[in-house]
C-alpha cells in the first residue's frame, strides 16, 4: 500500500497543473512562483466607481435605504484582483506587497492601493494588508490605474529578493454599475 501513495502524490500534482495550465483559455488562473510563494489570479474586474445599496428593517417595521459609494482617484479607473498567494516553502521571506504591481502595455507600473479595506463594504473578501507569513491567502485586492492601461495586456508583477513572478492578467470584467 505504501507503493501507491507517491503515485497518488504525482497524479494529484499533475491534475492540478493540468488545473492551472490554461489561464488564458478560461479553464484556471495561471500561477507563478517566486521564491517560496506561488501567486495566482482567479478574478479581475474594473469600474471607475463602486456602488452599494442595502435595504434595512428599523424595528418599528419601516424600511431605510442605505447608499455607498467610492470613486477612484481623479483619472484613474478601478482594477479589482482575486488572487490566491500561498507559501510553498518552509522558511524564507514574507510575501511583501511592496513587491507587488500591475505593469500595463506601455511598461508603466501600479502599486496595490496603500488602504483598500473599503473593499469589504462592498462585498469583497479583501486580503490583509499587512505582509503575509504563512499558508493559503485568498482575497481581494485594488488598484488605481490609467483607464488607458485597461485597452492593452496587463501583468500582474510580484518581485523578491528569491525571484520574479509575472502573471498575464486575463481582460478586467467591468463591474456593473447603477444610477
Amino acid at each position: 500500500m505504501r507503493l501507491l501513495t507517491p503515485f497518488r502524490r504525482l497524479l494529484a500534482a499533475v491534475l492540478a497543473l493540468a488545473l492551472l495550465a490554461g489561464c488564458g483559455s478560461g479553464s484556471g488562473p495561471a500561477v507563478q512562483q517566486a521564491g517560496p510563494w506561488s501567486l495566482g489570479v482567479t478574478g479581475c474586474q474594473s469600474a471607475r466607481r463602486l456602488r452599494r445599496t442595502e435595504t434595512l428593517t428599523q424595528y418599528d417595521g419601516n424600511t431605510v435605504t442605505l447608499e455607498a459609494e467610492k470613486q477612484a482617484a481623479a483619472g484613474r479607473v478601478f482594477l479589482l484582483l482575486e488572487l490566491t498567494v500561498n507559501k510553498e516553502q518552509p522558511g524564507g521571506p514574507a510575501f511583501s506587497w511592496a513587491g507587488l504591481t500591475v505593469r500595463d502595455a506601455e511598461g508603466s507600473t501600479w502599486p496595490r492601493m496603500e488602504n483598500d479595506s473599503f473593499l469589504k463594504e462592498y462585498g469583497y473578501a479583501r486580503l490583509p494588508g499587512a505582509d503575509l507569513q504563512l499558508s493559503e491567502n485568498t482575497g481581494w485586492v485594488c488598484f488605481e490605474l490609467a483607464p488607458e492601461a485597461l485597452e492593452g495586456s496587463l501583468t500582474l508583477v510580484y518581485a523578491c529578493e528569491e525571484g520574479t513572478a509575472s502573471v498575464p492578467l486575463p481582460a478586467p470584467e467591468p463591474i456593473k454599475e447603477t444610477e
